[in-house]
């Protein structure tokens, strides 16, 4: 397992706000994503004071892919995932924006001081 083999932007989505973090866990279906991290206590608070969970929207398409929204209107509920350079996890996957969902965290066994947190949200249908 490769270490901080992605970053998390939680702000601007392109400056410099962002977590980086081991990423173990990257299930990706046609229009959601379930991802798993770990993080630190500090990383963690970060990662939550700027996300709203459940601050989604879907715009109903007939016979197309839905497009998501984030209900916040201020990209408040909006991480762009983006896996690292020189990283196995950047050789399969490319950033990815997404709209969160739900996040839920357990401590890593023994003491490590590390949290497995994962995040559920939705694929943004637009190029951020």
């Amino acid at each position: 397992m490769t270490l901080n083999n992605i970053r998390i932007y939680y702000d601007t989505l392109t400056g410099g706000d962002y977590v980086e973090c081991n990423c173990s866990r990257w299930d990706q279906d046609n229009y959601g994503l379930t991802t798993e991290f770990w993080l630190t206590k500090s990383q963690l608070q970060t990662i939550r004071s700027n996300i709203r969970p459940g601050a989604t929207g879907e715009l109903f398409t007939i016979l197309g892919r839905p497009t998501y929204y984030d209900k916040s209107w201020t990209g408040d509920n909006t991480l762009k995932l983006s896996p690292t350079n020189q990283s196995e996890l950047e050789d399969m996957r490319s950033d990815t924006t997404i709209y969160v969902r739900s996040i839920s965290d357990s401590p890593v066994e023994g003491d490590t001081g590390w949290i497995n947190v994962k995040i559920e949200g939705y694929i943004s249908g637009s190029a951020l």
